[in-house]
């Protein structure tokens, strides 16, 4: 009986043994398959192109995308930034490509970006190849740019000669239209970003790209307006009076009060200025090439656009142009590709087709005269293009509107 009891009891456990042998075997090609999931998941994510478009307006997200789509044949996800958002170089380097404007935030989430090779540098102005540069090293590509241009009224220009393009002719026009038409000169204050790129173009016109640098630098860490308004960022070439914001808002204000512009110009909107330039009523109107190509055509054959006029006693200029700034963090070869294709002449002609600005390359046919311009400005300008002010001078869109702000009230007084 005994020895019966004990059998059963073997076969019991010899069963349950078995059991828990199958069940180890189970289990271990149960994970060897979640692993090998989680392999092939790893390894597809990682040909899954990851694109952001940060504070871009829709021409030129909708233009990248199509080319992007064009230049990589794997799968792609594209993430277009609100307005608003705060990007830390942490989450900026959750994807593989990042565009955004030049400035002194793209500076800073391109600090541990990928180095992008020189060889795609080569069909770039070398006055425009520092765009890209941090600490010596290319972290950004630039493809493509805005302009913060003075279009100028035709009739007024047959009357007085050429199209202003020094300090002193600007001047001198704006004095002797003034009996022409209501308003000598305007544009768009109420938007806080065509604010500041005035004040800056005014600071660089008087003292370059050194001056400018300077301002943004103030500006940049100023906790307001009035911390930093008397400071001198730099000197006039002729006089070599040192110039401080509070000396560009007084000369402005100077205009205000002797009809040379609008008096309440700062509170101007877009619309404000397609209205004016319709009805001819204004001579000059400083405006970013972006906003100009939305006039109707029969407006803009009244004006002729150029550059923002430069006191000649500078040495050197810069350009007030804002840059498309590409930024790579993935280094997926396949990822490098595509960067490529989007400097090629192809890619570079069909983003200057569809968002109407200037190519950054200089083999790329350019949209048309007022695209090939700029880029011609930014290369032969010995400062280069720069960002406009409100890119150049803040990390934060905030401050950037409390300041411009602060300037509004200062004009208004």
């Amino acid at each position: 009986m005994t020895k019966k009891v004990r059998t059963g009891r073997r076969k019991i456990i010899n069963k349950k043994s078995g059991l828990h042998e199958r069940f180890i075997i189970i289990a271990a090609l149960a994970s060897a398959a979640v692993v090998f999931f989680f392999l092939l998941l790893i390894k597809w994510n990682g040909n899954v192109l990851h694109v952001a478009y940060y504070r871009l307006p829709p021409p030129v997200t909708d233009s990248l995308t199509k080319q992007i789509r064009k230049g990589y044949a794997g799968k792609t996800r594209f993430t277009v930034l609100a307005p608003g958002t705060v990007l830390s170089r942490r989450k900026a380097r959750r994807y593989d490509l990042l565009f955004t404007w030049n400035g002194a935030e793209a500076d800073i989430l391109a600090e541990k970006a990928a180095v992008i090779p020189a060889q795609l540098y080569a069909q770039i102005p070398s006055s425009e190849r520092k765009l890209g540069s941090i600490n010596g090293t290319n972290r950004m590509l630039p493809l493509l740019y805005d302009h913060y241009e003075l279009s100028f009224l035709r009739r007024t220009i047959q009357k007085t000669g050429n199209v202003p393009e020094t300090w002193d002719s600007f001047t001198h026009y704006l004095t002797n239209t003034a009996a022409d038409v209501q308003v000598p000169l305007f544009t768009a204050g109420a938007d806080n970003r065509t604010l500041l790129a005035f004040v800056g173009a005014l600071a660089e016109s008087l003292t370059g790209p050194e001056g400018y640098a300077r301002l943004a630098a103030l500006l940049q860490n100023a906790p307001s307006l009035d911390a930093v308004v008397n400071k001198p960022f730099g000197r006039t070439g002729s006089a070599e009076t040192p110039v401080s914001i509070r000396y560009i808002l007084d000369l402005i204000v100077s205009w205000q009060n002797a009809g040379l512009t609008h008096k309440t110009w700062f509170n101007g909107s877009e619309a404000d200025v397609a209205s004016f330039m319709k009805d001819s009523i204004t001579a000059a109107v400083f405006m970013p090439l972006s906003e100009h190509r939305t006039l109707p055509l029969s407006t803009l054959h009244q004006y002729e656009s150029s550059h923002f006029p430069a006191d000649t006693a500078v040495s050197k200029h810069a350009l007030i142009a804002p840059a498309v700034m590409l930024i790579a963090y993935g280094k997926n070869p396949r990822f490098s590709d595509t960067v490529r294709f989007l400097i090629s002449v192809p890619a570079q002609e069909t983003l200057s087709t569809d968002t109407r600005l200037a190519p950054a390359s200089s083999q790329a046919e350019a949209y048309d005269r007022q695209a090939d311009d700029v880029r011609y400005w930014a290369a032969s300008y010995a400062g280069g293009p720069v960002p406009d002010l409100a890119n150049a001078a803040f990390t934060s869109s905030r401050k950037a509107d409390k300041i411009a702000g602060e300037i509004r009230n200062y004009l208004g007084k």
